[in-house]
């Protein structure tokens, strides 16, 4: 479960983390 949202949100939230929720990117990482 973790894991999967792991993928998910490191290849669209990875250029963005910086821009807009590097939050998520953080704890998701």
């Amino acid at each position: 479960m973790s894991a999967k949202s792991q993928e998910l949100v490191d290849i669209p939230f990875h250029p963005r983390r910086q821009n807009n929720l590097p939050t998520k990117s953080i704890p998701a990482l």
